[in-house]
């Protein structure tokens, strides 16, 4: 506690947060070192965004595996390439084509 003669730190004032819908959808690439819980993020973000995503550099650790399985079970697409890398992750679709969210698995866990 700080002495009551002393001058009182104060906190800024708090400021409201605002969301804002994106002019453009984001795209390009991002170099990151390979590490275990980017490869987890890697895996996820891929399975959310529109289209397909490359993944280079996944660490193939059982949980990060257990994860692309996990995403494969509620509908995300991977596919790996023949040498084992890079990893290609693509969000759910129906028939049709259309994007879909992620469902819950039909197995239990």
């Amino acid at each position: 506690m700080l002495h009551p003669d002393m001058p009182q730190p104060s906190s800024p004032a708090p400021v409201a947060l605002t969301a804002t819908r994106p002019i453009a959808p984001l795209a390009g690439k991002v170099a990151v070192p390979g590490d275990k819980s980017i490869s987890h993020r890697a895996l996820m973000f891929g399975a959310l965004a529109v289209g397909c995503t490359e993944i280079t550099g996944l660490l193939e650790g059982e949980d990060v595996l257990a994860t692309a399985a996990a995403l494969r079970a509620m509908g995300a697409g991977s596919e790996q390439t023949a040498d084992g890398n890079p990893l290609d992750m693509t969000a759910p679709s129906d028939e049709g084509g259309a994007r879909n969210k992620l469902r819950r698995p039909s197995t239990s866990c």
